[in-house]
């Protein structure tokens, strides 16, 4: 009994620190500069951080937005038939990589000529449907597939001409995963020193 009311008088002499910000704040003023390298490194990895996930955002809503642009654009040398038009179809939707295909014919080609010069009487004059050629423009589901689609379209004799953005699209993805490389290895680098710094901080303060 004795030793019990000594050991609770002897706590009551000793008042007991509930307060964490506190002990925080006494910890920090010991050692400031220890404590405000840590603060700035891991302020730090999260704002780069943060900045490589928005970027990597924006670059895919980009990319997705390339993707649903007609990529492959081919100009028949005629105007095909519906059996002819129905096996380049399969053709292509057989290799497993497109995703949409549109077919424009000499009329809709004529009528999309006649929006984007509708300004100018005088060229909507000089041009009708006959001297126009039918299209077909095929989207596939990444810019990579682009080629072989492209070389599929340019081996058949019905194709006068070819035009896709590969070039751009290629330049633009290319350039945007090396960005994400550089800021993901930047990003590794500062979290492995964030740890190492708060490693040596508790390792100090222990």
């Amino acid at each position: 009994m004795f030793l019990m009311v000594s050991f609770m008088s002897s706590h009551k002499k000793r008042p007991i620190n509930l307060s964490i910000w506190s002990d925080l704040w006494h910890n920090v003023r010991r050692t400031p500069y220890q404590a405000l390298t840590a603060i700035l490194t891991l302020t730090l990895t999260f704002y780069v951080g943060t900045i490589m996930a928005l970027f990597a955002t924006s670059a895919e809503e980009v990319i997705q937005y390339l993707e649903a642009k007609p990529q492959v654009t081919a100009f028949f040398a005629e105007a095909p038939s519906d059996q002819q038009l129905s096996e380049i179809k399969s053709q292509l939707e057989n290799t497993g990589v497109v995703r949409d295909i549109v077919y424009i014919s000499q009329d809709e080609a004529l009528e999309i000529y006649k929006q984007q010069n509708q300004d100018d009487p005088l060229l909507l004059e000089m041009v009708n449907a006959s001297i126009l050629p039918a299209s077909i423009e095929v989207m596939t589901y990444r810019p990579d597939q682009l080629d072989q689609v492209a070389s599929m379209l340019g081996q058949n004799e019905m194709i006068d001409d070819l035009i896709y953005q590969q070039d751009v699209i290629s330049e633009f993805v290319k350039w945007t995963t090396s960005l994400r490389g550089i800021g993901l290895e930047f990003l590794i680098s500062l979290g492995v020193l964030s740890f190492l710094q708060i490693f040596i901080v508790m390792g100090n303060k222990v």
